[in-house]
């Protein structure tokens, strides 16, 4: 049987709507497609809808979304496999929305660039915080003085000259952990597996030896970070890798 999302009633609130989305739904069930579209746009996103792989990589560069929903089951092609693609036609971020639970095929999945994920069945509720990070991510990109200058919240980082900086002030970081550092912050709000990280600072992938050092590193990290209202946060992702939050992030 079909795993669906629970899509409640829109609800009003008094607060300002959050800023509109370009969102790309991969959807190939017509009633499941239609009724997150609707609920989507009923939360101020525009929303273009494809029910096949290659037509969502058509539209994608057609439109250039600012966020992917990509349901793994398509019928023409499998949802992991043009994952990457997406990056290659538009700057987006792709949420896989997948009813598949295991550990090996999330870490592929995300691996294969895929910024976050979420198991059916999901509330939309649920799928609108992740959007929410996905657009934080976007727009803390977006924000970035340039590639060799970055801002997290009140932490800078100054890659040319290996420097991290928290709230004015320098703090010691060795040079594998400010790679690791710099990679979570390039790719803030989304995760970033063990191996991915273990390639960045090793070129290599990530027998289990290797767990450790990274685990150490992270460690020593979150430690020179320190704490604050303004800082990012590191959040282990159990069994799969890390994910950097910016402040008042989910």
């Amino acid at each position: 049987m079909t795993q669906q999302l629970t899509v409640p009633a829109s609800r009003s609130r008094s607060r300002s709507k959050p800023e509109s989305a370009l969102i790309l739904l991969v959807e190939d069930d017509p009633a499941q497609s239609t009724a997150v579209a609707t609920a989507l746009t009923a939360r101020g996103h525009r929303v273009e809808a494809a029910a096949t792989g290659m037509r969502a990589l058509e539209l994608a560069e057609l439109i250039r979304p600012d966020i992917v929903i990509l349901d793994l089951r398509l019928p023409d092609v499998d949802g992991g496999e043009i994952c990457r693609k997406f990056l290659t036609v538009s700057n987006c971020s792709v949420i896989v929305v997948t009813g598949d639970a295991l550990e090996a095929r999330m870490v592929e999945i995300l691996d294969r660039g895929a910024d976050d994920y979420v198991l059916k069945p999901v509330s939309i509720d649920v799928l609108m915080a992740r959007i929410r990070v996905a657009m934080r991510h976007l727009t803390a990109t977006a924000a970035l003085v340039e590639d060799q200058l970055l801002e997290c919240g009140d932490l800078r980082l100054d890659v040319a000259a290996y420097q991290a900086i928290v709230d004015g002030e320098i703090v010691d970081v060795l040079p594998r952990q400010f790679d690791l550092l710099t990679a979570l912050v390039r790719n803030v709000g989304k995760v970033m597996t063990y191996s991915a990280l273990i390639r960045i600072v090793r070129g290599v992938d990530s027998p289990d030896d290797h767990l450790f050092p990274l685990r150490t590193s992270i460690s020593k990290i979150r430690k020179s970070l320190g704490v604050g209202p303004e800082r990012p946060v590191i959040l282990t992702e159990h069994s799969i890798g890390y994910r950097l939050v910016a402040p008042g992030g989910g």
